[in-house]
């Protein structure tokens, strides 16, 4: 008997959607008055569900084996941009 394989279920988002979610995110940056992190995801930086990520806005979804080298990748800008003092705000806003 074959060992099992974990089914892995793909939603995809109508762009529409993902622009919404997009523009709400720096939108509340905007209002916050944090227009350096807008900025940075303007010139693909860093995305803007990263930096929602880091506010506490939105939650990554849970992992079944995923890439160690993205989570670096991500880790790596978010710390960029703290050196930067572009990330200088309260850690995990949470609602």
């Amino acid at each position: 008997m074959p060992p099992s394989r974990s089914h892995h279920i793909v939603v995809t988002l109508p762009e529409s959607a993902l622009t919404e979610s997009l523009n709400a995110i720096l939108q509340r940056l905007q209002g916050l008055g944090l227009h350096g992190l807008v900025d940075a995801i303007e010139q693909g930086r860093v995305s803007a569900h990263t930096v929602g990520v880091e506010m506490g806005w939105i939650h990554r979804p849970a992992t079944h084996g995923g890439s160690v080298s993205q989570a670096r990748r991500r880790q790596f800008q978010v710390d960029t941009l703290v050196r930067e003092g572009l990330f200088d705000v309260p850690a995990r806003q949470y609602e």
